[in-house]
């Protein structure tokens, strides 16, 4: 069976349109706004006068709009989880005195989502380059990824401004084949003990953000 045809970077903007305007009209994303404000107050209150707290937003294995299979599933995955990812940046950006920079990394990425992507004014970079620019001014959003994924991005030893993706609840219960000083998330580890932390909302019936933490300090 030949693949499908690849979606123009104009059709999958279609497609994200209406996706993203029904989560913004959604209950989960009503809850999310209210955490994320919570995460402003707490990290902004000190910044009038210094530099912005998030000055960057790295965005990682979000998976692609367009599969080679052409799944509703997969699709649907991706556009909630950019839209989900953007609503936040925009929310935080409100309180920033310059544009938060949006990196995305997916070795899954097809011509077509690049195009889309760098259509909106963010920036899709190659392995390992998103896991080098994670710093403490950072907003790191990765849902569902590897745990060697994970330890690259947490690679430099800084704790993200805010961390969203699985949590340690989840990693503390899996087995895994890796050494730990080949694959350790300490990070996600030390952040369960001395960071806050909310589930991120989630809708019923739905597992694109099962097991989904946010973590701020």
């Amino acid at each position: 069976m030949d693949p499908l045809p690849l979606l123009s970077k104009e059709a999958i903007a279609g497609q994200h349109f209406y996706t993203y305007r029904e989560y913004k009209q959604s209950r989960e994303y009503r809850v999310l706004k209210a955490i994320i404000k919570e995460f402003v107050r707490d990290t902004f209150k000190d910044s009038a006068s210094g530099e912005d707290p998030v000055r960057k937003a790295v965005c990682l294995g979000i998976g692609s709009f367009d599969p080679e299979n052409g799944s509703w599933s997969v699709k649907e995955k991706a556009h909630v989880q950019l839209a989900a990812f953007l609503l936040i940046v925009e929310e935080i950006e409100k309180f920033c005195k310059k544009p938060i920079k949006c990196i995305f990394q997916e070795p899954a990425f097809e011509v077509s989502d690049i195009a889309f992507i760098t259509s909106l004014g963010h920036e899709v970079v190659e392995s390992p380059v998103a896991f080098d620019a994670v710093d403490s001014h950072t907003f790191l959003f990765g849902v569902h990824l590897y745990r060697d994924v994970y330890a690259h991005a947490f690679k430099n030893g800084d704790f993200p401004a805010l961390f969203i993706g699985t949590g340690w609840d989840v990693w503390s219960d899996v087995n895994y084949r890796w050494e730990p000083e080949e694959c350790t998330l300490d990070a996600i580890e030390i952040m369960e003990k001395t960071h806050k932390k909310f589930a991120f909302p989630e809708a019923k019936g739905k597992n694109i953000f099962y097991g989904t933490s946010i973590y701020w300090d």
